[in-house]
């Protein structure tokens, strides 16, 4: 199967930069978890942001959030609302 796309470019490099992405995500969380863990809030918040972020290049959650607005129970949860966690 040929993976390119309507531009002739092929879809290798868009899973690549996605790897990349996941990778660096991934050693993002190596270091804010422990600390969300033991309790700091700017670092639960970070690591909140990159389960985020990993659910976006992956396309999780797109389908629940379709099924939400169908039943007319408006947005997903979560909807976009961001708390700022001042000290």
């Amino acid at each position: 199967m040929d993976k390119r796309t309507d531009s002739g470019k092929g879809t290798e490099g868009a899973e690549s930069a996605a790897g990349m992405a996941l990778a660096r995500l991934d050693e993002l969380q190596k270091v804010w978890h422990p600390k969300a863990v033991d309790g700091d809030p700017v670092a639960a918040q970070l690591v909140l942001d990159i389960h985020r972020q990993r659910a976006a290049l992956l396309s999780l959650g797109r389908d629940a959030v379709r099924l939400r607005r169908a039943r007319g129970t408006g947005r997903a949860r979560g909807g976009g609302h961001r708390r700022t966690i001042r000290n």
